[in-house]
């Protein structure tokens, strides 16, 4: 009988007291240069502004790391990701969530080199982040029935191609209503349009036209179409966060905020009205007879059908105050247009002045068409005096 073989080892740790060594550095001065400056090196000759790094608004001279640039750090440290669920919830229902489906993805990342661990980081995104959660949608869009005062609105342009104009489709992959296409254009002939370019998806540029208004916040029912993307989002977030602790480039680069309004807003109760583009005005003033934005454009309009045919008067005024249309007049267009910040007292003024202006053209215009000498003449008398 084959005596039976105790195969039960023993290990046996000795602990070691604690050192100096313990505490130093594992790099030498000149191998911690050295190790910087290839940093900067590669940070200045491989990676590129815009696509592999970029900045982000108020934030300074900071840098923020993208997805791109995490993956080119990788490679050069030689470092391979591997992604490990953390926590995933999957509500395709909302029943555990008040009724609205959440999908939520958390991921860790953890960066190897030759087989050994050399370090990890943590990301996560979910279906109720606002970019995911809801979608902006035109005033010209909105149902007809839609209580848009409990909803929340910015400002908003929305650009049609100067053909799809003209052909009006109603029906078809890009028909729209018939009041839809009939606003764009009373909107041309009102001046309140403007000509634009507009790039096709083929890149070619074309004639379109631009037309100022409102866009509301609706929330996303196509909820279905942002689950991968939240997937894919939560791993590149935590690769990045990864890649700065390993790399140590935390002190050239910031998390991954390449959408950093990435917070989810609490879900919206009765949203407040829309906020006017200009501030009320009393409209005891004659040089200001209106209250909201929309009234200001209304009476800018009457102004210019009082001149017809003659308009060229009403758009030198524009001009001279430094728009092309009485839409302009809004703070944000103004601004774009002026290239500096104009608050809404500004664009007020600015339009008050014009108006005012625009009045005594108005007078005169008047004033020329009570004279027996037909208007025209007077015209033509005033060019000829003008030309000597």
């Amino acid at each position: 009988m084959t005596p039976a073989i105790d195969t039960t080892a023993v290990v046996v740790r000795e602990e070691r007291a604690v050192t100096a060594a313990d505490f130093s550095p594992v790099f030498t001065l000149d191998e911690a240069l050295g190790r910087k400056k290839l940093m900067n090196q590669f940070i200045g000759k491989v990676l590129e502004e815009g696509s592999d790094y970029g900045a982000i608004p108020g934030a300074g001279t900071k840098k923020v790391l993208l997805k791109a640039g995490a993956e080119k750090l990788s490679s050069i440290f030689g470092l391979a990701p591997r992604f490990v669920p953390v926590q995933t919830i999957e509500d395709w229902t909302g029943a555990e969530h008040g009724g609205e489906p959440l999908f939520y993805y958390e991921y860790r990342c953890e960066l190897s080199r030759g087989g050994r661990f050399a370090g990890e980081g943590i990301g996560s995104c979910n279906s109720w982040e606002s970019k995911y959660r809801y979608r902006w949608v035109p005033a010209s869009a909105m149902p007809a029935d839609a209580d848009l005062s409990r909803l929340p609105s910015r400002s908003s342009s929305v650009v049609e191609f100067d053909f799809a104009i003209d052909k009006a489709e109603t029906g078809g992959q890009y028909g729209k209503p018939a009041e839809y296409w009939a606003k764009w254009k009373a909107a041309i002939g009102t001046g309140e349009a403007r000509r634009v370019k507009k790039t096709t998806r083929g890149g070619k540029e074309m004639d379109a036209w631009e037309m100022g208004g409102n866009a509301y916040r609706v929330p996303n029912d196509q909820f279905g179409d942002v689950i991968n993307t939240c997937q894919k989002m939560a791993q590149k977030r935590a690769l990045v966060a990864a890649v700065l602790v390993v790399t140590n480039c935390s002190d050239a680069f910031t998390q991954d905020a390449e959408d950093f309004d990435d917070s989810p807003p609490p879900p919206p109760q009765r949203a407040a009205p829309p906020v006017q583009q200009q501030a009320p005005l009393p409209p005891t003033d004659p040089n200001r007879p209106w209250t909201t934005f929309n009234g200001m454009c209304a009476a800018f309009a009457a102004i210019k059908e009082k001149l017809k045919p003659y308009t060229g008067p009403y758009y030198e005024k524009l001009k001279k105050h430094g728009v092309e249309h009485a839409n302009d007049f809004s703070p944000a267009r103004l601004g774009n247009l002026l290239q500096m910040p104009v608050s809404a007292a500004q664009a007020a003024q600015k339009a008050s002045d014009c108006y005012r202006e625009l009045l005594a053209v108005v007078a005169g215009y008047e004033a020329l068409k009570s004279q027996p000498t037909p208007l025209d003449e007077h015209l033509a008398a005033e060019e000829s005096s003008d030309a000597k």
